[in-house]
Order: C-alpha cells, then sequence, then structure tokens
C-alpha cells in the first residue's frame, strides 16, 4: 500500500506521515497522554482486566503480563479498518496541508478512482483529531484499504472478517460528531 499511496502523491506538495506501525508503536499512541479520549474501549478494557483506576503514563510502567495483553489485543485488531488499521499496514497518513482544496479535491478523486482505498479528510491540530471534514478544512488524508478492486486488504492471521463499510463510516461519523473514538 506505502509504494502505492507514495506513486499516487508524487505529483502533489503532499508527504506520508503515517503508515504501517508495530503493535509497540500502536500502544505508545494508545497510552500516549494527548491522546486520553481515544481508544476508550481497549484502555477500559485493560484498566477492567488488571483491576486499575488509571492507564501506565507509558510501556515502561507495564508489567511483562500486560505488555503480552496490550500485544494480544493490538495484534488481534492489526490491519482492519475498525481497529488499528495502521499496524496491519492497511492506513496511511498524508499531510496535504500545502495543498488547495482543488488539489486535495483531485487527489481524493486519483486515489479513490480504482475503490481500493477511502480516503477520510481529517483536520489534525496539536492533540486533536477531527475526521470528516470539509476538503478545504483538512490537513491529513487518512487513507486505508477498502477490500475492494484489485488490491485486497491484508488482515492479521488472527483476524479475517471483511471490512464493513458501513461500522467504519459510523466509527468515523461518531469521531466527528463527539470528538472520541467509539
Amino acid at each position: 500500500m506505502l509504494s502505492d499511496i507514495k506513486e499516487k502523491i508524487k505529483s502533489y506538495n503532499a508527504k506520508i506521515t503515517s503508515s504501517n506501525r508495530t503493535w509497540e508503536k500502536q500502544l505508545y499512541h494508545i497510552l500516549r497522554p494527548r491522546n486520553k479520549d481515544n481508544y476508550p474501549n481497549i484502555k477500559r478494557r485493560f484498566k477492567e482486566k488488571f483491576e486499575l483506576k488509571t492507564l501506565p503514563k507509558d510501556q515502561t510502567k507495564l508489567t511483562e503480563k500486560q505488555r503480552k495483553w496490550w500485544k494480544t489485543e493490538i495484534v488481534k485488531q492489526a490491519g482492519r479498518t475498525d481497529g488499528f488499521a495502521h499496524v496491519g499496514g492497511n492506513a496511511v497518513d498524508v499531510d496535504v496541508s500545502q495543498l488547495t482544496e482543488k488539489e486535495k479535491r483531485d487527489l481524493k478523486t486519483q486515489i479513490e478512482k480504482e475503490e481500493v482505498y477511502k480516503v477520510f479528510p481529517e483536520f489534525v491540530q496539536g492533540s486533536k483529531s477531527n475526521y470528516g471534514v470539509s476538503l478545504e478544512k483538512a490537513n491529513v488524508f487518512h487513507i486505508f484499504k477498502t477490500g475492494k478492486g484489485k488490491k485486497k486488504a491484508n488482515t492479521s492471521e488472527q483476524e479475517k472478517k471483511p471490512i464493513n463499510q458501513d461500522k467504519m463510516d459510523y466509527f468515523f461519523f461518531k469521531k466527528r460528531k463527539t470528538g472520541i473514538w467509539v
């Protein structure tokens, strides 16, 4: 996916800012204080499992058993658009802040043309991310594989469920409306 997106954006003043992550990098994002309102379900399950009131500030504060739990749970959802798409290499974030609205529209059309990828315009400012914003306001394109077209989305060995586009649209709609991941 990464090389395909690089090819599509090469004639634009855009750059890839995030792509394939390890489970450890995803855990860093989950525990990161600036993401305190994101990933509430997995955070709640972790606290319940280990009978904690608060999350550890970073990975160095985790026990071996806790690290193993995080690895298992993140890998279960790796590559899924309604899970951790970046972990499975099925999502790429592209900085489009230097593009005009017309260039964003053209790039989005080019990326989505074969229905292999879907673009969710995002506005990122500091620690806040808003999905589903207008192209004019977007400064990042969150791009993920749809599971359609010639290039199918990767899935982890643990999770071979098809991508549910309606569910993904719901997640992004909910995030846009509330500012909080469900």
